[in-house]
């Protein structure tokens, strides 16, 4: 009866956390939907790219703090789920204060690096003051971000995620009412995008902080428990992240980069715009991850193997349903949405650009879980290796097709899209699999009904469109919904098998009290 009522409120939270994390990127994305092109109509396709440009130089700085940090949130979770505060205590307190040390480190360099921005990439001298600004106010965010590090690891651990996204909702219309005030009552500058990025930061966490000591009162920042052995014992098993985080910038990392010194600073906005919604579809994939790392984590910890395959299997098929489905309708539709979101710009071109970037995620999507195996069994070597490897081929492949070749901005975005599906192939699945003592096909079906998910939605998606014209937006819209609707349609009927739908239909249940 008890094991009864456990999985009732596990479902419960379950589905509670996915809903709130849904919530939470709906309304992020229907901001950045009016938002973005109102910042580029604004200030131009080309300041927009150095918006972009921003985020990515911060995350080359970061490597250095991966691999402290990747690892403590796992460290943190294992040790609370085991009734082991004081480990846990000892890795909260010693991540901290390394943190402190890292960020004394890195922020006179980046400052360095952003006073002289303009001998490293180019920027035209009307916007280089501006750039200077934006990148000044990333700076100081990154370091906020820093030493607040496993602030909302009580969301995690208490597997209360939509508290967190309840923060994020409040966050973005924060962001919403900042950006729309900025740019309405003051000459526009993309400077302010990065003050307005560093106040969310403040807020979300704050709330952190506040919800850390409503979740997990005994987790607690104290000079008593700082242990420069565990410092080492993280960075020992982070290491390896921060090589596969090197090799992450190496493979998708530098594009904008790349477009800046090799083609121009146009078209770095026009890569920019174009991987705003696969920047989205990453983040929805993203958030799917977060949602079901507690539930695998505990059960890797509780040694529950079987339990831990079957949920891994499952949550592949419903990340595939929920990735697949917006990826197909920019198949279909991206071209109409382009034209009518950003009518100065060339829609076909976006179009084509958004699938190429998109692509290994349409096809590889789902097994993105995997990678949260290897984090949990601490098997992450050969994996950072194979990353590293596939981002200088990347790298090296895209310089010489930029050199040899005019394909120019494709080959920017269409190289790494075939390394990260060959590594996906030849390695994530596989070996996700023998990590855990399972035959090497045990992941391969799911992914093979995720990739026919795609093809059949946008093969549907693009008979509906033959047929009905769609090129405003009321008619995006009602396309869009059919398409959806038979998408849905054909992933719980045909991708999920009969439990997977008790499953759901169970959750919903629970759900409902």
């Amino acid at each position: 009866m008890n094991l009864q009522v456990r999985t009732i409120s596990k479902n419960r939270q379950l589905a509670i956390n996915i809903l709130a994390s849904y919530i939470a990127l709906f309304v992020q994305m229907g901001i950045s939907f009016f938002l973005s092109p109102y910042i580029v109509r604004t200030v131009g396709v080309e300041a927009y790219g150095f918006v972009q440009f921003s985020y990515v130089l911060i995350s080359y700085f970061a490597i250095l703090s991966v691999a402290l940090n990747s690892m403590s949130s796992r460290f943190i979770m294992v040790s609370c789920f085991r009734g082991d505060f004081i480990a846990a205590n000892k890795y909260f307190t010693s991540t901290f204060y390394a943190n402190v040390i890292l960020g004394a480190i890195i922020f006179p360099v980046l400052a360095a690096a952003i006073l002289n921005i303009a001998k490293i990439i180019n920027v035209p001298a009307h916007l280089l003051v501006d750039v200077q600004f934006l990148m000044g106010f990333m700076a100081v965010n990154f370091v906020v971000d820093l030493l607040a590090t496993n602030l909302g690891i009580s969301y995690y651990v208490s597997n209360k995620l939509y508290l967190f996204s309840l923060v994020q909702v409040y966050g973005h219309i924060l962001r919403a009412v900042l950006l729309i005030g900025f740019f309405t009552f003051f000459e526009p500058y993309v400077a302010y995008i990065g003050l307005i990025t560093l106040v969310i930061t403040i807020f979300t966490q704050s709330a952190n902080i506040y919800w850390k000591r409503r979740l997990i009162p005994d987790l607690n920042i104290n000079r008593k428990f700082f242990d420069l052995k565990k410092v080492k014992e993280l960075i020992s098993s982070g290491v390896w992240n921060s090589i596969t985080r090197l090799g992450q910038i190496l493979q998708d990392g530098l594009d904008l980069l790349i477009a800046n010194l090799m083609l121009s600073a146009t078209a770095m906005g026009i890569l920019a715009v174009a991987k705003i919604i696969p920047n989205v579809i990453n983040m929805i994939l993203h958030a799917m991850i977060s949602t079901f790392l507690p539930d695998m984590t505990e059960l890797y910890a509780k040694q529950k193997y079987d339990e831990l395959v079957k949920s891994a299997k499952r949550y592949m098929k419903i990340t595939g349903m929920i990735i697949n489905i917006p990826i197909a309708l920019l198949i279909a539709f991206g071209d109409i949405l382009y034209a009518l979101w950003f009518p100065t710009q060339d829609s076909g071109l976006l179009q084509l650009l958004s699938v190429i970037t998109v692509l290994p995620w349409a096809i590889m999507g789902q097994t993105a879980i995997i990678h949260n195996i290897f984090t949990i069994v601490n098997k992450i070597r050969v994996n950072s290796i194979l990353v590293t490897i596939t981002g200088f081929l990347n790298v090296l492949l895209v310089l010489v097709l930029l050199k040899t070749t005019s394909l120019g901005l494709f080959a920017v975005a269409g190289v790494s899209s075939v390394l990260i599906i060959i590594r996906n192939l030849g390695y994530t699945l596989p070996f996700g699999a023998l990590y855990l003592n399972r035959r090497w096909t045990t992941f391969f079906p799911e992914t093979g009904k995720s990739v026919a998910s795609v093809f059949v939605i946008s093969a549907a998606g693009l008979f509906i469109k033959s047929f009905l014209q769609a090129y405003s937006w009321p008619g995006l819209f009602v396309v869009a919904i059919i398409t959806v609707l038979l998408g849905l349609g054909f992933n719980f009927l045909i991708v999920f098998n009969k439990d997977d739908r008790i499953y759901i239909f169970d959750k919903i249940r629970a759900r409902m009290g």
